[in-house]
């Protein structure tokens, strides 16, 4: 159960890293981390922040 759990968490990590590099590099977002991207203009937070945030929301409802 603790490996399941480590693989997500990396799993989330890298997507994390992908979606900040996404849009660093001027190319857009994806619809799933449109949400994360506004909450962190608005708040002190980054995008990875908000999207492993989001992310562990959705896999927990």
């Amino acid at each position: 159960m603790i490996k399941r759990y480590g693989i997500f968490l990396i799993g989330l990590t890298f997507m994390s890293l992908g979606i900040v590099l996404i849009i660093k590099s001027a190319l857009g977002t994806s619809p799933i981390s449109s949400v994360p991207y506004v909450l962190s203009l608005a708040l002190p937070f980054t995008v990875g922040q908000f999207n492993f945030a989001v992310s562990s929301l959705m896999f927990i409802l």
